[in-house]
């Protein structure tokens, strides 16, 4: 290590050096000390300038020109030189091809240059690109003095940067170019040393291209295996959205059950509807063929009135009642006012108590923050204490002389600290005053609170009491709504017209009963005596029919030629009994036309009646001029008389068949109750089927809701997704070859348990709580691209300055993450690069102090 000085003199003057920093770094993004990366250490990434000769800067630096120079002239002297010449000389390539042809080299011995001549030097299996003498056969000694200081064994299969080996190369031929004055023998030895590092890159190429194969092999290996379970992953996922699939047809069948079962419901209802139609059809036949005689109406309408008395009395009670009701509710109301009012007031008043509240909690939370403002000024210099303490002791076992200005720091610290505590106590003493003053106060004001609870809690009784009061009221007037509503009388739903008419005329008693006649077809109400006469009337049917059959035995044998006419009659009757079924109805309503229409004649005949009385006394003179007249009009009444008679007695017949169809529809009656009541039983079974499947269908939803909940909870929000441009818009120097070379997008193809436990990991791995996590990551970024990559190749490039090679990283990882797969521990790993690095302190600092 001769003339270091004069080196740095001479770096310090070459500032004309191109180097720029950019292809001074390594690219360690696609490196070998990537641990990613399987590419071997011998790509080129240290980029320098050609015109920059490397090893003559190294040259400089380290003195090791003049060291050469002084080393070939100690050879010289030893008679080394002559062993240069003989490989310099023309028999050196024949010399060199039978060491190749019969294997590798013996083992060479080197001594150190600063070694002395009367020491030994063991052998030793290394091999470098210094120049060595091959061994004679018999003669000589096998020992051979290296010219630089040899520190470490470089091991043949570590390749080089192709980078550097084109660098030695580059200086290989520049040295040609500088010293051709230098004679023929350095040439040739240069030459010959050109063709060992050519053949050594050669080899070493091809092992990395066979580590590289191989390399690529087990990628391969575990590039199927991951797609194996990738593909089991997916298999496992198919299964699960099959089974999903299962459960929502299930669903789907369920509610297709539960729609036909409600379609079936309304089949019923429709057909109950339609049977209650035909049920209502027929009960207006019966009612409009009992109606019979006028006399009848009357005392139907003498019970109507007396029911309508009683209505009117019921009525006169409920006004009465209601008018206690609403009297109450007035009372009610009032008091109701009267306890807002008083409620108002209570409230202002705890609103103005909270609001002082307010300001002395205010106040008490400055005192606070004082009191935490002047903790933090005493911790700050109890830290500053600690601090200085600290460095007190430092400069004690360095500086003896610093003690006197720590002791003058520590009177000054201990003055402040005084001061500070006397300021804390007084504080201290003020804020306990205050307190107690805003505690005497609180107290007071919590007196007066309680008090106003106490007359807020009788308020309250006494407005629940009102409230319940009102709300009796309120219930019974409702349940008196409700009965009044819900009347019927026979089976007729009287209530709803009874509510209507107090709606609109409450003062009007009289129920009209043309609005019964015209909602419900009602006419009057059903007597006894009028049971009775339907009872005689049938008694006295019964003999009929046998009279009946008799001439129907009779006739039929009197008309046997007309047999075949009545039978097809018959046929034709019974295909019509569906068509007269249905024109009941339109009989019916021609009855009462007709009805109408004989009281209308029954009315003109009374008034002509009662003209002609009048024509026969006023007119005595004229009734021989219009004898002829009134016997012509008289005999035209008679005729229409007669006529209306005659239609009279029609409409009777038709009455008294209709009668007859009356009874054999009752039998209808009967059997349709008889069906009805089946059906309704077998809607109650279908009911309670229908609440049992209602009630799983809820559940089955509820558990669907529950789980569209947890799935929705699981997925968050799509929106908040990083995707490719919401990232950009975060890492600006993103581009789309990056986000997919990242595999950025396979995260969305995990599940939650594989997210959560990839979190984990990095939790756990960088020893760092979730909630410093989103900080910490971008910190581990920088340390990887930036600290990580300037810190190593800093100390590569001292490592190969210092030993000819680079660090060999991968080799070191590779032994701390078998250390970390052993233990799973990260504290007990050994990293082999931290002896390399001590060992290459060590080996900077001894090469300084020379």
């Amino acid at each position: 290590m001769f003339a270091v000085g004069n080196g740095f003199d001479e770096i310090r003057s070459s500032r004309s050096i191109p180097l720029s920093v950019s292809e001074e770094k390594f690219d360690y993004t696609e490196s070998e000390f990537d641990e990613n990366d399987d590419s071997a250490v011998s790509e080129g990434n240290i980029r320098l300038d050609r015109s920059f000769n490397f090893r003559g800067f190294m040259d400089r630096l380290t003195g090791k020109q003049k060291a050469l120079e002084l080393a070939h002239q100690l050879d010289l002297k030893r008679g080394v030189s002559s062993g240069l010449d003989n490989i310099v000389s023309p028999d050196a390539p024949s010399e060199q091809h039978v060491n190749d042809e019969n294997g590798h080299p013996q083992p060479i011995r080197r001594v150190p240059s600063g070694a002395r001549q009367g020491h030994t030097v063991r052998t030793a299996n290394v091999e470098t690109s210094t120049p060595t003498k091959h061994q004679a056969q018999g003669k000589g000694n096998d020992l051979l003095v290296q010219s630089t200081p040899l520190t470490k064994a470089a091991t043949v299969t570590r390749p080089q940067p192709k980078d550097l080996l084109r660098e030695k190369l580059i200086e290989n031929h520049n040295r040609k170019v500088s010293t051709g004055s230098i004679g023929s023998g350095h040439a040739q030895r240069d030459m010959v040393q050109e063709t060992k590092d050519l053949r050594e890159e050669n080899s070493r190429l091809q092992e990395e291209l066979e580590n590289l194969e191989n390399r690529q092999l087990e990628k391969d290996g575990e590039i199927s295996q991951l797609n194996r379970t990738l593909n089991e992953k997916d298999m496992q996922i198919s299964e699960l959205r099959k089974h999903l699939e299962s459960k929502k047809t299930d669903i789907i069948h369920l509610e297709q059950k539960s729609a036909r079962t409600m379609e079936s419901l309304k089949t019923l209802e429709d057909e109950l509807k339609q049977r209650e139609n035909r049920i209502k059809s027929l009960e207006q036949s019966i009612e409009s063929a009992t109606v019979d005689s006028e006399a009848e109406v009357i005392k139907l309408n003498k019970e109507l009135e007396q029911v309508t008395l009683e209505y009117k009395k019921y009525k006169i009670e409920a006004k009465l009642r209601l008018d206690e009701t609403e009297s109450l509710l007035v009372k009610s109301n009032d008091l109701n006012q009267e306890l807002q009012e008083s409620v108002k007031g209570k409230t202002d008043e705890l609103t103005q108590l909270s609001k002082k509240l307010v300001t002395k909690e205010n106040e008490v939370s400055d005192l606070n923050s004082s009191l935490t403002k002047s903790n933090t000024i005493i911790s700050k210099l109890q830290t500053e204490n600690d601090s200085l303490s600290g460095e007190v002791r430092s400069e004690k076992e360095k500086l003896a002389e610093s003690e006197k200005e720590v002791e003058v720091l520590k009177k000054s610290l201990d003055e402040l600290q005084d001061k500070k505590d006397t300021e804390i106590n007084a504080l201290q003493n003020d804020i306990d005053t205050n307190w107690k003053q805003k505690q005497i106060l609180l107290d007071e004001s919590m007196q007066k609170c309680q008090e106003l609870k106490v007359c807020l809690s009788k308020k309250e009784n006494e407005l629940n009491g009102a409230l319940s009061q009102n709300k009796r009221l309120n219930s019974e007037k409702d349940s008196f709504k409700k009965f009044v509503e819900l009347c019927k009388c026979y089976d007729v739903p009287i209530g709803l017209q009874i509510v209507e008419l107090f709606k609109k005329s409450p003062r009007n008693n009289r129920l009209n009963p043309a609005i019964l006649k015209e909602r419900y077809e009602i006419v009057g109400f059903k007597l006894t005596s009028d049971e009775e006469l339907l009872n005689n009337i049938k008694s006295e049917l019964e003999p009929l029919k046998a009279l009946n059959l008799k001439l129907k035995e009779e006739l039929e044998s009197k008309l046997k030629d007309t047999k075949d006419h009545y039978v097809t009659k018959e046929s034709n009757m019974k295909e019509n009994i569906k068509e007269l079924q249905e024109d009941v109805k339109v009989h019916l309503a021609n009855i009462k036309k007709s009805q109408d229409v004989i009281e209308s004649l029954h009315k003109d005949i009374a008034a002509l009646i009662k003209e002609k009385e009048e024509l026969l006394n006023k007119n005595a003179e004229l009734s021989k001029r219009i004898s002829e007249l009134q016997e012509s009009q008289l005999q035209r009444d008679r005729s229409t008389f007669l006529d209306l008679c005659e239609k009279n007695q029609d409409l009777l017949q038709s009455n008294h068949e209709l009668i007859t169809k009356s009874r054999d529809l009752e039998a209808e009656l009967v059997a349709a109750n008889s069906n009805y009541q089946e059906l309704e039983s077998k809607i109650s079974e279908k009911d309670s089927l229908l609440k049992d499947k209602q009630q799983t269908i809820s559940d089955l939803q509820l558990n669907l809701n529950q789980l569209r909940k947890n799935l929705e909870k699981l997925k968050g929000n799509p929106a908040e997704m990083i995707s490719f441009e919401s990232a950009q818009k975060i890492y600006q120097n993103l581009d789309r070859k990056t986000y997919n070379n990242l595999m950025v997008e396979q995260v969305n193809q995990l599940d939650l348990v594989e997210l959560q436990n990839v979190v984990k990991n990095v939790i756990l791995l960088l020893e760092t709580p979730f909630s410093k996590l989103s900080k910490k990551m971008p910190l581990v970024s920088i340390y990887l691209r930036y600290e990580k990559s300037l810190c190593f190749h800093f100390a590569n490039k001292l490592h190969y300055h210092v030993y000819q090679e680079p660090i060999d990283i991968k080799k070191f990882t590779n032994k701390a993450y078998s250390q970390y797969l052993e233990r799973h521990d990260l504290t007990k790993i050994k990293h082999p690069l931290e002896f390399c690095l001590d060992k290459l302190y060590e080996e900077v600092r001894s090469r300084l102090k020379y």
